[in-house]
């Protein structure tokens, strides 16, 4: 979890994050970044102590990376940008 002042920068942070896991995987191949990362607004109202989920996946597929995200990821039913109306 980052701190930013809005999605780009969050986005940008997990990128960086997600770059750097990857090289130290050891096993070349073992772990890929596919290019697709998400952020979601906490807000400042909401303290993040025990028991706050954060969510993280790691899944093994045989799939290629675009039908990977097509399949799990990007099935277009997502509901991004959504408002809680507030």
């Amino acid at each position: 979890m980052w701190r930013a002042r809005d999605f780009e920068e969050a986005i940008a942070k997990a990128e960086a994050e997600a770059a750097d896991y990857v090289s130290l995987g050891g096993d070349p191949g073992a772990s890929t970044y596919l290019g697709f990362a998400q952020a979601y607004l906490v807000g400042d109202d909401v303290t993040l102590e025990e028991g706050v989920e954060v969510f993280s996946l790691l899944r093994r597929s045989p799939l290629k990376r675009r039908a990977y995200l097509d399949r799990f990821f990007a099935t277009r039913s997502e509901l991004e940008g959504v408002s809680d109306g507030s």
